[in-house]
């Protein structure tokens, strides 16, 4: 019998060591689980050595600030101040954003997250830089707003797909936090 060459290709050889190919598997899956596990390992460790801890925001500011106007936009992070790619592990990972300027501060509430409150008595400096954490975020940068974290001084980073959603947030914190602060 004589066979054609589109038929050869399409046929397929049979698997001949059945507890070869299934130890293969599960030493992969093991490989894909330590890796996991160290990772999730390290970052225990990053919030322990850093030691901050986020505290929950107040009741009375939550209400306060959902009587404000918000802007939407993203936390990026927060990082050891002066140092951009040092991430502070408590303050969590890159999230959708809503951001709230009021009397009580700068409240960041993020989805699947608890909101971050920057307290109005620690904040100490806002500035624009062009990325952060190893990321570059566009024409208009990411807001760089500098505090006090229980001690720490870290600088907390939001972008806003929106300029003039930026440009306010940042003149509306200037405006309410930092004039008369050299």
């Amino acid at each position: 019998m004589v066979t054609s060459p589109a038929a050869e290709l399409t046929e397929q050889a049979a698997v001949t060591d059945w507890p070869q190919r299934i130890l293969l598997v599960l030493l992969t899956v093991a490989v894909i689980c330590l890796a996991i596990g160290a990772l999730r390992w390290g970052w225990r460790n990053r919030v322990r050595r850093q030691g901050l801890a986020l505290p929950p925001a107040p009741e009375d500011v939550l209400r306060r600030a959902a009587a404000l106007p918000s802007a939407p936009g993203s936390y990026i992070g927060t990082v050891l101040r002066g140092r951009l790619i040092e991430r502070v592990a408590a303050g969590g990972t890159r999230a959708a954003a809503d951001v709230v300027v009021g009397d009580f501060g700068v409240l960041v509430e993020r989805q699947g997250e608890p909101p971050l409150l920057i307290d109005a008595s620690a904040i100490g400096g806002l500035h624009v830089v062009p990325g952060v954490l190893q990321r570059h975020f566009g024409s208009h940068g990411v807001l760089l707003v500098d505090w006090v974290w229980s001690g720490t001084e870290v600088s907390s980073a939001l972008w806003f797909p929106d300029p003039t959603d930026q440009a306010t947030t940042r003149h509306s914190i200037e405006r309410t936090h930092l004039e008369g602060v050299a």
